[in-house]
Order: C-alpha cells, then structure tokens, then sequence
C-alpha cells in the first residue's frame, strides 16, 4: 500500500506542475497576457508544493505507524489512497483542458 501512495503521490505532484506550467507557458501565444496566466500558473504551483509536504509527512506518519495493526491505521491508508486517486484525477482533467486550450486551440488559458 505504502508503494502504491508513494507512485501515485509522485504522478500527482508531476501532473500538477506540468499544468501549473502549460498555464504560464500559454501566454506565448498572446504576450499580453502574460501576467495574468502567469499569476494563476504560480497560484496553482501551490498544489504540488503542498502534495510534496504532504506526501512527506505522510510516509512518516506510515513509517511510525506500520507496527500496528489497527482497523483505524487501515481505514487511514484507504483514505489517502483515495484522497490521493482524486487529486490526480482532478489533475488529469485539468491538464487536458489545458493542453486543449493551449495546442488545440492555440490561444493562451486565460486571456
């Protein structure tokens, strides 16, 4: 389970900074507005940032936890494996809209 977390954390934290990165590399296409599509690509760069602490500090947590056998540490696991499908999931939709937006269409994300 612990290997499972740690692949999919990763690919969450990847996908997140590619978006965050289309988003600020689509003002090529209209320089003028750079610093709004700048400003939310920074904004979203948030989320990996965070997803990297919290993946951290989650596989502390397991490291200190994984000698116990309690209902309550499994049903922990499940939900970060879940909270974690969602979060990429979240980030694969995002990422193609972006990529559509940007190579699709050939216009900036916002602007």
């Amino acid at each position: 389970m612990k290997t499972i977390y740690a692949i999919l954390s990763v690919t969450n934290i990847v996908i997140w900074t590619l978006v965050s990165l289309v988003i600020i590399g689509s003002a090529y296409y209209e320089i003028r507005h750079l610093i709004l599509n700048g400003a939310i690509g920074l904004m979203i760069l948030i989320v990996p940032v965070f997803s990297y602490q919290r993946r951290r500090n989650t596989l502390k947590i397991w490291r200190l936890l994984s000698r116990s056998e309690d209902t309550s540490v499994r049903t922990f696991v499940i939900l970060t494996i879940l909270q974690c499908l969602f979060g990429l999931t979240v980030g694969v939709v995002g990422l193609s809209a972006v990529i559509s937006r940007t190579l699709g269409e050939g216009y900036p994300v916002f602007g």
